[in-house]
């Protein structure tokens, strides 16, 4: 942790935007997130956290609807890890130990976005004409986030003193299913309509105990089983930055994508 100090100081802001192992989130995660906050409390510099939805549990409102400020309501272990360290960060701000702010997104997709729900196992797929293996239900609506979105949204926290001392939702485009979400990147292949295997219910969890990374999903599968919605209209009113629309984004997506997997 000393070493980390001793690099941040005379720094403006520090991000967090590690990541660690996803099944071991309750043991890498507390230390990692505890040398952050004592970096910027030594050196001065805002705390950018970037952060997910798990915090919140299921959705509290109608439609599966999350807005900024909404309560910490998870119940599974990344969840509540995600919650915990959210509140330390916002304890400590408002108790003037640092100067902190969060932007929370749900799951990216965009260029070099690899290890992700709309990613390079999903994408390599739909290229080879497969049935592309999604978590959930395919015509339930729930809110992605554009990578490059997610980065305009962190500069802004990071330098606009008007953002600091809470959590904010990244831009993103309005929720839309998993079967739209990959039809729309597979007309901006060229390509005809995927086919989807969705895995839910009793038939995930067997593959589960074949498949760590299924398995660890399961507690929070409710986020692909039922509507899970962000709202990140706050962020545009405040700061005048809008989402990139999903059709463009596919786009953009596709076009890194390509000589990738061709």
């Amino acid at each position: 942790e000393g070493w980390f100090r001793s690099i941040v100081v005379g720094a403006a802001t520090v991000t967090n935007a590690v990541n660690p192992p996803y099944g071991s989130w309750d043991r890498d995660w507390p230390p990692l997130h505890r040398s952050f906050m004592n970096a910027a409390r030594t050196s001065g510099a805002v705390l950018v956290s970037m952060e997910n939805l798990y915090g919140y549990g299921t959705p509290a409102h109608a439609g599966g609807v999350m807005h900024e400020g909404d309560p910490y309501r998870a119940t599974s272990k990344k969840g509540k890890v995600r919650a915990q360290m959210s509140d330390e960060i916002f304890t400590a701000h408002t108790q003037g130990e640092i100067r902190a702010v969060s932007i929370r997104a749900s799951d990216f997709f965009g260029p070099e976005v690899i290890d992700a729900a709309v990613g390079e196992r999903g994408i390599k797929q739909l290229f080879a004409g497969k049935k592309v293996q999604l978590i959930g239900h395919s015509d339930v609506p729930h809110s992605i986030s554009y990578l490059p979105d997610v980065v305009r949204a962190l500069t802004i926290a990071a330098t606009d003193e008007h953002a600091w001392g809470k959590a904010w939702h990244a831009p993103s485009a309005p929720a839309v299913s998993q079967r739209e979400v990959w039809a729309e990147l597979a007309r901006a292949a060229g390509l005809g309509e995927p086919k989807l295997q969705m895995l839910h219910g009793i038939g995930r969890r067997v593959i589960g105990l074949a498949m760590p990374v299924i398995r660890q999903i399961e507690e929070v599968a409710y986020q692909f089983d039922e509507p899970f919605v962000m709202d990140s209209s706050p962020f545009t009113a405040q700061f005048g930055v809008a989402a990139t629309p999903l059709p463009e984004a596919a786009v953009e997506t596709i076009r890194w994508w390509k000589p990738r997997v061709s």
